[in-house]
């Protein structure tokens, strides 16, 4: 009675870590979507209103919750520091979230490399070709993203149906 049971609390537990580990997938995916959120509200304050730069970018990370964050610390740091370069305060950031253990948007530096060109000169030229920076940007993060679905399809696959395998395996182990 209780083998069958356990037989099936492991293939259940099993299968729970693997659908658990593909959804953590999906966060990255999220992550950079916000960034391209964040980049349409940038280039809104930019264009259309005369917003400091450092609030321009902490109300453009305000506005969306997955990845907002970067823009919203980089903001900040530059709120906080005044004689920190837009680009000094990036890679501040960025190298701060790579550090961290528990990177909870799971961003990788290839991630932080599309945004690298756009803090390298923004605020040092003019509204328009900050704008057309932005919309290339834009393009590289949504080409990235593409690309990080696609692997997190393959490998989101992968890890439920191995979830399933070894909890059946040891469903049958118990048996």
């Amino acid at each position: 009675m209780i083998r069958p049971m356990l037989a099936i609390v492991m293939l259940l537990a099993c299968s729970l870590l693997g659908f658990s580990a593909a959804a953590r997938l999906g966060i990255r995916s999220k992550a950079l979507s916000g960034w391209m959120l964040a980049l349409s509200e940038l280039e809104r304050e930019i264009k259309y209103t005369s917003t400091v730069l450092s609030q321009a970018l902490m109300q453009a990370g305000a506005r969306c919750e997955a990845g907002g964050a970067v823009f919203a610390d980089v903001g900040q740091m530059l709120e906080d520091n005044r004689r920190m370069d837009v680009y000094e305060a990036f890679q501040n950031v960025s190298k701060a979230l790579l550090e961290k253990k528990n990177n909870t948007d799971m961003l990788k530096e290839e991630d932080f490399a599309c945004l690298r060109p756009l803090f390298a000169s923004l605020g040092k030229s003019e509204t328009d070709a900050q704008c057309a920076l932005i919309e290339d940007v834009r393009e590289r993060l949504s080409a990235r993203r593409t690309e990080v679905e696609s692997v997190t399809r393959t490998k989101g696959r992968l890890y439920r149906t191995m979830g399933i395998l070894l909890g059946a395996m040891g469903a049958i182990i118990m048996m």
